[in-house]
């Protein structure tokens, strides 16, 4: 089989380093980048897209909870690029699942849009905010009544890009739909974090459904070659409840963190269960601007 070419530095000699679950994982020698190769079929991504995807955040349980602290986790983002919003400002949320976010944004006084491919996350969603505000499907792919281009104030990809087939043209469609200077915000694993460098091949990011894997310096290479100016970087935090951990590592298995969420979940009372903490769990916050146009 011919090796696969690297998304980002289009070098030929990536190299396989793990097989897991089914998948190859190769990592470029120049860039860094991780990706799987080949990646997985359109059905087998469909069946983990459907509602049982959702189980992981403990949806069907307690979905009160969960939007809690995804709620501050989106707030916190929201808040990096507030200074350039004004109320009725539109905002795009890629992978938008059934609308947290876009809750939150409306609630900001923003115009809430969102892109999502599953079925049963785009049902629910479009019942909230409408067909015309809510895209089945991908990013490059995605059609607004509204326009084709220039047409968002920020874009948000949380938990995004390492899903996409494409990066190159993913983040490419982002600069298209912004307006000049616009921000992209984007939250995703990073493999130069003191959680891979501890765990290497058990990471907790390594999932079929991820199809790419970052480090700040070949993201920040790839969001340069795709026109965006000042490229900044923060540490990406996340606000979760110990009941949403053991949600988590029940439906992705570890054979380390599984064990102990789930001892913890059973030996703790029940307040403890669903107070929330703000951790970091190895993902970077990635912050870019689309440049205004000079006069």
């Amino acid at each position: 089989m011919e090796n696969p070419v690297c998304h980002i530095c289009a070098g030929r000699n990536a190299k396989l380093f793990m097989k897991k679950n089914g998948s190859s994982f190769f990592r470029c020698p120049d860039c860094k980048l991780e990706f799987i190769f080949p990646q997985p079929d359109d059905a087998t991504l469909t069946e983990i897209y459907s509602g049982k995807y959702y189980d992981a955040w403990g949806l069907h349980i307690d979905s009160q909870t969960a939007e809690k602290s995804k709620r501050l986790t989106f707030e916190y983002r929201l808040n990096l690029v507030k200074n350039i919003l004004n109320r009725g400002d539109k905002i795009l949320d890629c992978g938008c699942a059934t609308g947290f976010f876009l809750d939150l944004a409306k609630q900001k006084g923003y115009t809430p849009y969102g892109i999502e491919i599953s079925d049963y996350a785009v049902q629910i969603a479009k019942e909230k905010f409408g067909d015309e505000n809510v895209f089945k499907g991908n990013l490059e792919d995605a059609y607004f009544v509204a326009g084709q281009a220039d047409i968002f104030d920020a874009v948000f990809m949380t938990d995004y890009l390492e899903h996409v087939r494409n990066p190159r043209q993913t983040v490419s469609a982002a600069f298209r739909f912004l307006k000049p200077g616009g921000m992209l915000v984007i939250t995703t694993p990073d493999t130069s974090s003191l959680s891979k460098s501890f765990l290497g091949k058990s990471w907790i990011h390594y999932k079929t459904e991820h199809l790419f894997y970052f480090s700040r310096k070949n993201i920040g290479r790839l969001l340069v070659q795709t026109q965006f100016a000042d490229v900044n970087f923060k540490k990406g935090i996340k606000y979760f409840t110990p009941e949403y951990v053991f949600h988590q590592f029940n439906v992705y298995r570890h054979p380390v963190f599984t064990p102990l969420a789930r001892l913890f979940y059973r030996m703790a009372p029940g307040s403890l269960r669903k107070k929330i903490f703000s951790i970091s769990t190895g993902e970077m916050l990635v912050l870019a601007r689309k440049p205004a146009l000079k006069n």
